[in-house]
């Protein structure tokens, strides 16, 4: 996959998967790709996804002189080759519940630069990434050029912080402890 995207073994590449609506507010995430590819040349950016908002999204790319450095891979079955493609996770949204494309990429060991919105929080914390205002485009920009710099370490932490919290094993014993007190209640 970084081969198809165009990225060098020593580029950064930063991407993301999302549905194109409004809420995921990809002008802020291309904002913050032709920021960081400013103070980062080496970065390359793909975007896995596909919606309503598509025209706008490759018009935002093009606005922003990022032709070169972006890739739209468009609407895939299997993200896990383009989330191991990837250096960094970076999320714009205005609002999320509990994304499902973030607990994939944290179970990839990506590190995440993300807005704190829903349940986001529960996923992101500053150990295995950073959480920033939703709208913070400079805020984005600064916590992917931190992250950046110690990636492989917050990557591995991510991947710990989902088995951890998100894994089936837990998920299996709070189920148990569940039942447990409901047998016992009775």
């Amino acid at each position: 996959v970084r081969a198809r995207i165009g990225a060098a073994a020593d580029d950064v590449v930063v991407g993301t998967v999302a549905v194109f609506r409004p809420a995921k507010r990809l002008d802020l995430w291309l904002d913050a790709a032709a920021a960081l590819r400013r103070r980062l040349p080496r970065a390359r950016f793909v975007i896995v996804g596909w919606g309503p908002l598509e025209p706008n999204v490759r018009r935002w790319v093009h606005e922003r002189g990022l032709d070169d450095v972006v890739f739209l891979a468009g609407l895939q079955s299997d993200v896990a080759p383009w989330l191991q493609a990837m250096d960094v996770y970076l999320m714009s949204s205005d609002w999320e519940g509990l994304p499902v494309a973030l607990l994939e990429a944290r179970a990839s060991g990506l590190p995440a630069v993300v807005t704190d919105v829903g349940g986001v929080g529960e996923v992101v914390d500053g150990a295995v990434g950073a959480l920033v205002a939703a709208g913070d485009v400079d805020a984005l920009v600064e916590a992917l050029v931190d992250v950046v710099d110690v990636a492989d370490d917050k990557g591995a932490a991510a991947r710990r912080r989902v088995v951890d919290r998100f894994g089936i094993a837990r998920m299996r014993a709070e189920l148990a402890s569940v039942y447990a007190r409901a047998l016992g209640a009775s």
